[in-house]
């Protein structure tokens, strides 16, 4: 009877406006990161055109880690919500539980003394509901973007070509890629602290999910400054259309 009864008392402590503002908030992000995969593969072949050499691979190779790393974030992203929505179940069905346990425990105290009487010829009301299920736990793996490769030609010999304007559309089109990603960003970790703050039954872990959200547009950030870098190199160099240049 003890465990029927256990924290019937208190309302379950677990704030559902903020698991749904966590939900929406990785949902919109994830759905954001994800409509971007086209955008930014188009932007990579484009700055690809006539680029050709040791800044070439580079280029690509971290346009394929920056593809990889953006499914990964979005596949954490998804798992977040999928936590959120299973802790949110759990969470509503224990606090039924308790409400039923209450009625109960009332109707008890209500009973008068034949009520009690009867009850050894009828065995008496059973609780309507058993002992409470052990809350949940959550763990979201962290998203640990690789580094992407430094992009500078030291050490190598050789040339590279390139059109410096395709970099140069590269680099404005991913700038604006990244700054539609940053308020996402800052509005799903926020809506993770506090849902953390206030949700109680069960627990979620998964801050590295939003902290590698933060180093995903950190590591494409990098890439705007490079691609501007490079572009602005091979200007110099030649002007505008396809220009060579020493790997240094």
């Amino acid at each position: 009877m003890s465990d029927v009864m256990q924290g019937i008392s208190e309302d379950v402590q677990f704030n559902h406006e903020h698991a749904d503002a966590l939900i929406t908030a990785c949902n919109d992000a994830a759905d954001t990161v994800e409509n971007q995969t086209a955008s930014r593969s188009s932007w990579l072949s484009h700055g690809l055109e006539d680029f050709s050499g040791y800044y070439a691979q580079l280029f690509q190779q971290n346009g394929s880690v920056q593809a990889s790393d953006a499914s990964l974030l979005v596949t954490r992203l998804r798992e977040v919500v999928k936590a959120v929505q299973d802790l949110k179940a759990s969470a509503k069905a224990e606090q039924e539980r308790r409400q039923t346990a209450r009625d109960w425990k009332k109707r008890q105290e209500d009973r008068g003394w034949w009520d009690h009487v009867t009850d050894w010829f009828t065995g008496g009301e059973a609780p309507p509901m058993g002992p409470p299920d052990p809350a949940p736990t959550f763990s979201v793996t962290p998203v640990t973007p690789p580094e992407r490769q430094p992009l500078t030609g030291s050490g190598h010999t050789g040339t590279s070509s390139a059109r410096p304007a395709n970099l140069r559309s590269f680099a404005t089109n991913s700038s604006g890629g990244n700054d539609e990603l940053r308020p996402k960003a800052t509005t799903a970790s926020t809506a993770y602290s506090n849902f953390t703050g206030s949700c109680k039954w069960g627990s979620l872990s998964a801050s590295g999910v939003f902290t590698g959200f933060d180093s995903y547009i950190a590591a494409n950030d990098n890439d705007v400054s490079w691609a501007n870098v490079v572009a602005g190199a091979f200007e110099a160099a030649g002007g505008d259309g396809v220009v060579t240049v020493a790997n240094a």
